[in-house]
């Protein structure tokens, strides 16, 4: 038996979009639902238990000193006196029946977030926000529950010509009818005066650290905190985005009981980790209801329409890549942008043999001549601001978002051979610094080198030689536009990144 058999609901607004879809889903679960008067459910039925207040309308989008007062009066009538006008009716029968109740009233994020244009169905919506939290407060007493969802926009003809319409991010029509059904549950009690906002939001993990971190900095500037879930090993390095209203949550891609809910509620995700740890992240985020995703590979392979790469850093990410696109096509609806991360200046060590300017050697000895094709360094941070960048391009303009199921790359904009990367190591280090060519061997055995390339106590600094081959043929020397575009700048220069640096 469902936990609604023998209720009833009255949902105002419910002969079409979010108020059918709810109807039909209390309906689904044993619910009589009136769509109609109050005083009809009273009348047909003897009994209420659940009003959704539901029925909504918008004024046209103008300069707000340009409404007339009709149409204003019409918003404020529809949108917040039936809240005034159900109360009134329902409240006093519930308390002299000594039932229970619950009131779910529909809001919009608009009543939070007001736009331009809009503001006096704002304004309406904000008074339902305030009304539902004061009900909620005053009738608590006599378990009687008041709460709001807080959709965005929704597949209903109210919504269908507003360009506006909360930076196009749509609430499924499945939440829209599964959050009123779970309001109004008797054991939802710990659900009053609740402000439920039905926004997918955006996951990003790992969320600190690297190129994550930088991608949360800049995020945090282009969209609501509220509208961010960061997932990472150390939650408490991210208190600070937590503190702005940001959700945290706790995984690691060593841990698949985390992995498995980790992602529930989230629309967009930004990913980045070796395959089998990349594949089980993936699973588990579409298995939440992960939309889309955003998957932070790296920046070898040349052109971003290759697919191969003699690297051996890159064999995870390019496996990553095909199984991306293996579940495009195996879950409807499912989407994503691959983000070559360039290779950043930063992490000049790896293809230095660990050179330290602090403590300068004289030689460097790797597998490379040092000629080119180069290598166009990227500024680590600027890869995080061009990464946010994309992600917000999607949520706020997704019609003519032009990367979804394609593979991008975010590089410098001037590539550098590695003599001349070695030599303004040796300009900040004030030597002079060389290349010697070694055998891969060598470089592998060399004190520097192999204990930074040992994870898990495995030495990965042999197959890390593979990268020498990788820039001879070209695979770190691509330039694309993109970056500048994404940050309306020229990215910084390599020797102006690592004089800071260091």
């Amino acid at each position: 038996m469902s936990r609604l058999s023998g209720k009833v609901a009255i949902v105002t607004g419910g002969g079409s979009g979010f108020g059918a879809g709810i109807v039909a889903k209390f309906v689904s679960e044993g619910c009589m639902v009136v769509v109609a008067v109050l005083d009809t459910a009273l009348v047909n039925f003897g009994s209420l238990d659940i009003v959704v207040n539901n029925a909504g309308v918008l004024h046209t989008a103008q300069p707000s000193v340009d409404i007339n007062e009709e149409e204003y009066d019409r918003i404020m009538k529809v949108n917040v006196k039936q809240l005034l006008w159900s109360t009134k009716v329902v409240v006093p029968y519930l308390i002299k029946n000594g039932k229970p109740g619950a009131f779910v009233n529909v809001s919009s994020m608009s009543g939070v977030r007001p736009r331009p244009n809009l503001v006096w169905y704002a304004a309406s919506k904000g008074a339902v926000n305030s009304a539902t939290k004061g009900l909620a407060a005053e009738f608590a007493i006599a378990k009687i529950r008041f709460n709001a969802i807080l959709p965005a926009v929704g597949e209903t003809n109210m919504y269908l010509f507003y360009e506006w319409a909360e930076e196009k991010r749509t609430s499924p029509m499945l939440t829209l009818k599964r959050t009123p059904l779970f309001l109004g549950y008797d054991d939802s009690p710990e659900a009053w005066g609740k402000m439920i906002s039905l926004i997918p939001p955006i996951g990003i993990f790992p969320a600190s650290g690297g190129i994550g971190g930088g991608t949360v900095k800049h995020i945090l500037a282009r969209v609501p905190p509220a509208d961010l879930v960061l997932i990472a090993r150390q939650p408490d390095k991210l208190n600070s985005a937590k503190a702005l209203g940001a959700q945290v949550r706790q995984a690691d891609y060593d841990d698949d009981s985390a992995l498995q809910s980790v992602f529930n509620g989230i629309s967009i995700s930004a990913d980045s980790k070796n395959y089998k740890r990349h594949k089980a992240a993936i699973d588990s985020a579409i298995q939440s209801g992960v939309k889309y995703i955003f998957y932070g590979s790296l920046g070898f392979a040349g052109s971003p329409d290759s697919k191969e790469s003699v690297a051996h850093v890159m064999q995870a990410h390019l496996d990553t890549e095909k199984y991306l696109e293996k579940c495009r096509q195996n879950h409807a609806g499912f989407a994503y942008t691959i983000v070559r991360e360039g290779l950043y200046s930063e992490s000049y060590p790896l293809y230095t043999a660990f050179f330290d300017p602090a403590q300068p050697r004289k030689e460097v000895k790797i597998p490379h001549d040092g000629s080119g094709p180069g290598v166009a360094w990227v500024k680590r941070e600027e890869l995080g601001e061009g990464t946010a960048e994309l992600i917000s391009r999607l949520v706020k303009q997704p019609a003519e978002f032009q990367w979804q199921n394609k593979t991008v790359l975010l590089s410098g904009q001037n590539t550098l051979t590695l003599a001349e990367t070695v030599k303004i190591l040796g300009e900040i280090a004030k030597v002079t610094v060389q290349i010697m060519q070694v055998s891969d061997d060598e470089f592998a055995t060399q004190p520097d080198v192999f204990p930074n390339f040992t994870y898990h106590g495995v030495d990965l600094s042999k197959p890390w030689a593979t990268a020498f081959e990788a820039f001879r043929r070209g695979e770190g020397a691509y330039v694309s536009p993109l970056l500048k575009e994404l940050l309306g700048r020229e990215p910084e220069d390599f020797k102006t990144t690592i004089q800071s640096f260091v």
